[in-house]
């Protein structure tokens, strides 16, 4: 009997023990979000791209990684200046990146955006093309929808001119369709 009573206190004693090795749930690692991106035009198409950081407190080791799906072609960028992104209007707590390497033939090819923090990714990546943007500035700004058409235009003929159709042939009719509930 003596030894039942032990052996219920041992495999009591043992089995409080492992209570207090069991790991608790982890806090979700910190990751960063890539939030907005905008196009300005120049002389080229030129992306930018807003990257929330509120998960880190500070901006520090941010920077972004983008490559295009079609050429494979991966540039790295720092954020720009603190003063060029207040006179953007960026969303507090992100910095701001250009994407300088799009030319108007490549308008139709797709990005893999990736933000990186002191060098490794961090967070979803997305997948971002002008054709994208512009199909959203058309739904939103009726205003301007015969510009943004005109782009996609310039953009297809400069396709045809370079004979680079990339993901997207802008000759083509295309429509933008955003799922409810979708993130």
């Amino acid at each position: 009997m003596k030894k039942s009573i032990a052996l219920i206190l041992t495999l009591v004693f043992v089995f409080s023990a492992m209570l207090g090795v069991i790991p608790a749930t982890a806090e979700e690692a910190p990751t960063l979000e890539i939030t907005h991106a905008n196009l300005k035009f120049g002389n080229a198409p030129y992306l930018y791209f807003a990257v929330n950081y509120s998960d880190f407190g500070s901006s520090a080791g941010i920077q972004l990684k983008i490559t295009n799906t079609v050429t494979n072609a991966t540039h790295i960028y720092d954020p720009i200046s603190a003063d060029e992104a207040t006179a953007m209007k960026a969303p507090e707590n992100c910095v701001v990146f250009n994407y300088t390497a799009l030319s108007l033939h490549k308008m139709g090819d797709e990005l893999k955006v990736q933000a990186m923090k002191d060098g490794q990714n961090c967070g979803e990546a997305k997948i971002y093309s002008v054709l994208e943007y512009a199909l959203k500035a058309q739904s939103l700004d009726s205003d301007r929808a015969e510009l943004y058409a005109a782009m996609l235009e310039w953009g297809a003929h400069m396709q045809n001119v370079n004979n680079h159709t990339g993901t997207y042939d802008l000759f083509k009719t295309y429509s933008l369709v955003e799922v409810q509930g979708g993130k």
